[in-house]
């Protein structure tokens, strides 16, 4: 991802008060993988202890995500505006789904 949609990203999610580090989301969804994988492989009270503990924020996070009007339309922006012609086709597909999956939650 270039440092142009590196900033619309960011711009989306300042407005609600989330990450403005566009490596924040990613990391966070790779470390929650991680902890996924680590309960599946060696599961013990206290990860799912912690994991419990943490879980709330976790689900709190992912609904902000899934509802933000300001992400929807830097899907948009980011299909519409002259980044588009430069994306190859895994871009294209993963600004296709976020503007999909974005819209379906705001119901447009």
């Amino acid at each position: 991802m270039d440092a142009t949609m590196c900033e619309r990203y960011a711009w989306a999610l300042n407005p609600s008060g989330l990450p403005s580090s566009c490596s924040s989301l990613p990391l966070l969804s790779r470390v929650w993988g991680a902890v996924g994988h680590l309960k599946g492989v060696q599961d013990s009270e206290a990860l799912r202890a912690a994991v419990e503990e943490v879980q709330p924020e976790n689900v709190k996070l992912r609904l902000r995500l899934s509802q933000s009007r300001p992400l929807y339309d830097a899907f948009l922006a980011l299909k519409e505006g002259p980044e588009w012609t430069t994306l190859n086709d895994t871009q294209k597909r993963i600004v296709d789904n976020g503007a999909k999956t974005f819209g379906r939650m705001l119901g447009n």
